[in-house]
């Protein structure tokens, strides 16, 4: 028999002891809720770097037609070749995009990719210093930014080029040396994601630039 004191409290209107939508409670979806949640800021932050990345390409449309357009006038095309050098360093570049893409698939699987993202940094590194390396043997040459219009775009686009992989290596050299924390607020494999949007869209930019300095001499 029930205790009179409890017909004032009929047990279908109780609310359950976590409340409605969360954990535990009525449809138990609050989990759902979250992940979708997530997913949702991550989808934005993947936007936006999507959206940062469109600037930068205008700059470089930019300067590419300029230079094109500069290049059509007299006495402006170049005998002396580019470095050699270059092409070894678009392999290091592009090799970089590759390992971090391991790096994100063993993180992916639950692995360490501290390795492989470690080596991506490296070889960004050493595309940076062989950059600076064909700037000195260009120099050596004769070929100064006033030379030609070649030579003048060849320093502004290999060095415009040059600082926006500096500020890759920032995030990448992050991503590498602490591949376990939050940066920025945001998980490792976010953060993972973010920095391989950006660094692979450099590798892109960078045979565009380079195609373009070889084909239009």
């Amino acid at each position: 028999m029930r205790d009179p004191a409890t017909l004032l409290d009929p047990p279908d209107l109780r609310l359950p002891p976590h409340g409605p939508g969360r954990g535990g409670g009525r449809g138990g979806n609050g989990g759902g809720d979250s992940e979708r949640h997530k997913r949702g800021d991550s989808s934005t932050m993947v936007f936006g770097v999507w959206l940062a990345l469109v600037p930068i390409l205008v700059l470089f449309l930019t300067l590419a037609v300029a230079y094109l357009l500069r290049q059509r006038g007299p006495s402006s095309t170049l005998a002396t070749p580019l470095p050699r050098l270059l092409w070894f360093n678009t392999v290091l570049l592009l090799g970089s995009s590759l390992v971090l893409e391991r790096g994100r698939a063993v993180l992916r699987q639950q692995g360490d990719p501290q390795r492989w993202t470690m080596v991506s940094f490296v070889m960004g590194s050493l595309f940076v210093l062989g950059q600076a390396v064909a700037w000195v043997l260009w120099w050596q040459r004769g070929m100064r930014p006033e030379t030609t219009v070649h030579s003048a775009f060849f320093y502004i686009l290999t060095g415009t080029h040059a600082v926006h992989v500096l500020g890759g290596l920032l995030f990448l050299g992050s991503a590498a040396f602490w591949p376990h924390r939050r940066l920025l607020g945001m998980g490792p494999a976010l953060f993972a994601r973010l920095t391989a949007i950006y660094w692979h869209f450099l590798a892109v930019l960078w045979i565009g630039l380079l195609l373009i300095l070889e084909l239009a001499t």
